[in-house]
C-alpha cells in the first residue's frame, strides 16, 4: 500500500505533466491537440474532485469551439495557475 506522501508525490508529478503538456499545446496551438488535452486532463481532474478546475477545463472545452484565440490562450493561462497553486499545495504538505 502506498504511503500518504508517496499518493501526493504522484499527484503533484502527474500535476505537473500536464501542465507541462498544456504549456506546449498552448505554444502551437491546435484544436486538436488542445481537445485531446482536455480529455485527458478531465480524466484527472474527475478524480481530484476540484470543482474550480473542472470549471475552468469545461470553460477551455467551450472556447475551443467558439472562442478567440486569445480567450483560449487566456482560459489556458487560468488552468496552469491552478495547476502551480495546486503542485505548491501538495510540495508544502509533504513538509509539513
Amino acid at each position: 500500500m502506498l504511503a500518504e506522501r508517496d499518493v501526493r508525490e504522484i499527484f503533484s508529478r502527474s500535476l505537473a505533466q500536464d501542465r507541462d503538456a498544456l504549456h506546449a499545446q498552448l505554444a502551437a496551438p491546435t484544436p486538436a491537440g488542445l481537445s485531446k488535452w482536455c480529455h485527458r486532463a478531465g480524466g484527472a481532474i474527475s478524480v481530484m474532485e476540484q470543482p474550480y478546475l473542472r470549471g475552468l477545463l469545461n470553460r477551455m472545452v467551450d472556447l475551443l469551439e467558439t472562442g478567440s484565440p486569445a480567450q483560449i490562450q487566456s482560459a489556458g493561462a487560468s488552468l496552469s495557475a491552478m495547476y502551480d497553486y495546486l503542485i505548491d499545495w501538495l510540495e508544502k504538505l509533504d513538509v509539513a
